[in-house]
């Protein structure tokens, strides 16, 4: 379904969900910005995928071995996306499909209800610490 639908950010789903060199390949918001695929009629979406940026080139440890309890230097990266919702365009007017609070996690998946709509957006409600934000796919079926 993402193929057949209109974006505001092509970016997003050409199956790249990293930076390439010197190129974002992603959309870029803040607080309040939405990604949105729109398609020319109805159609049921069943299932969501994004993937977030969780700083993948910081320049320490990924993975220690171990670490204690207290650790400052490891917690969610600031370019994560914390909070955002999943809302559809439908017969009914706009709808929110999902609504996500606590995220830490770069992939995220997202088993819907079955709705019928023309759009579905991706909002960004809050984040671990950067104004701006990256998303690097999204995915719709």
């Amino acid at each position: 379904l993402t193929i057949q639908a209109k974006t505001n950010c092509e970016a997003v789903r050409n199956g790249i969900d990293r930076s390439i060199g010197k190129d974002k390949n992603c959309f870029t918001g803040k607080v309040g910005d939405r990604l949105t695929y729109t398609f020319d009629q109805a159609i049921h979406l069943k299932r969501i995928r994004l993937v977030f940026d969780s700083d993948l080139n910081r320049d320490y440890d990924n993975m220690p071995c171990r670490f204690p309890l207290k650790q400052e230097k490891y917690k969610v990266p600031k370019t994560m996306i914390k909070g955002y919702r999943i809302l559809a365009k439908t017969h009914d007017g706009e709808k929110i499909l999902a609504e996500i609070t606590n995220n830490y996690q770069r992939l995220n998946q997202l088993n819907l209800t079955e709705t019928e709509a023309v759009s579905v957006s991706v909002e960004i409600t809050d984040t671990w610490g950067n104004e701006t934000v990256k998303i690097f796919a999204f995915d719709v079926e």
